[in-house]
């Protein structure tokens, strides 16, 4: 069965499953990097909140052989845990004075994103686009994140430069910066106590100079280089420039710059992590960065 075929049977499989008062469709959702992901959105009648689901998940565990009907029941019941039980007032999103100060920016590249890009503003940035959500925190909705569009910013008759300069202040404020040691980070994630041995042993690890950079949601964490003073003062501790290594759009990773490090190779290792290891979808860019600490700016290596 392909995966247009399996679409189609688990959209009827939905609408046998549920009254006549819901209406059923699936939709194909954009997101970063052109990627497009099957979006099931139940709607039921007099009720004007309608989650998505995605599906992509469901179609590849029917394809490792789970069963068909009990894939059918985990999304029904996954929709029913996160279906509201009222309607919910959304009229707050057309007043620009209620969403202000919860506007933040994220990091996308420009390239990979044209065709998003033709709907939402947006700054440049080298070969990246500094984009512009609104950091939901709803008491029944819970937390999330809406995509500030084009006709949004029209509606409050803003420019992409005022939802710049707010988000330049929310961001820091409601995403805390946070930074740690890149071995700490693999003592974290290992969990293994011989892998715990094995890095503790390891010279090379032992003194990474690498740090992690993102904000303590670890939600669209690469922007935190554009935080006011975050990277001068991480600079400042020693008085040296900063590569940027973009490990994804949720977090960079720093590296001091001693004169002795090899930018091809850093450039190589980047595209090569991007193609192996990183899902589609949060790949921020190939480019190596770095920031200067005399001009207290970022630059994109290839431009040096």
């Amino acid at each position: 069965m392909t995966r247009e075929e399996l679409k189609k049977v688990f959209l009827q499989k939905i609408k046998e499953r549920l009254e006549n008062d819901y209406h059923v469709e699936i939709k194909e959702i954009q997101k970063n990097n052109n990627v497009v992901w099957d979006g099931l959105i139940i709607h039921k009648k007099d009720v004007n909140i309608a989650p998505t689901i995605y599906l992509n998940s469901f179609y590849e565990a029917f394809e490792s052989g789970t069963d068909l009907d009990t894939l059918v029941e985990a999304v029904l019941k996954l929709y029913e845990e996160s279906m509201p039980s009222q309607n919910i007032d959304m009229n707050f999103f057309r007043d620009y004075r209620q969403v202000k100060d919860r506007i933040c920016f994220r990091l996308i590249h420009k390239e990979r994103n044209k065709e998003l890009l033709e709907g939402i503003p947006f700054v440049p940035f080298w070969d990246l686009a500094v984009g512009f959500y609104y950091l939901q925190d709803h008491p029944t909705l819970g937390k999330g994140s809406i995509t500030i569009r084009k006709e949004h910013m029209e509606l409050w008759n803003v420019n992409a430069e005022e939802l710049m300069t707010r988000a330049i202040v929310n961001t820091p404020r409601l995403l805390e910066k946070d930074l740690i040691q890149m071995k700490d980070l693999l003592l974290e994630m290992s969990g293994s106590e011989e892998m715990n041995r094995l890095l503790n042993q390891e010279e090379a690890i032992e003194n990474c100079p690498m740090l992690v950079l993102s904000n303590k949601e670890k939600l669209f964490g690469a922007a935190v280089i554009l935080y006011p003073d975050v990277l001068d003062e991480i600079a400042s501790e020693r008085e040296e420039n900063l590569y940027i290594i973009p490990s994804s759009i949720h977090e960079t990773i720093l590296l001091w710059q001693t004169g002795y490090e090899d930018e091809s190779f850093l450039q190589s290792m980047i595209y090569e992590v991007n193609s192996t290891q990183v899902e589609t979808q949060d790949v921020l860019s190939d480019s190596l960065y770095l920031y200067d600490y005399q001009q207290k700016k970022i630059f994109r290596c290839e431009t040096l």
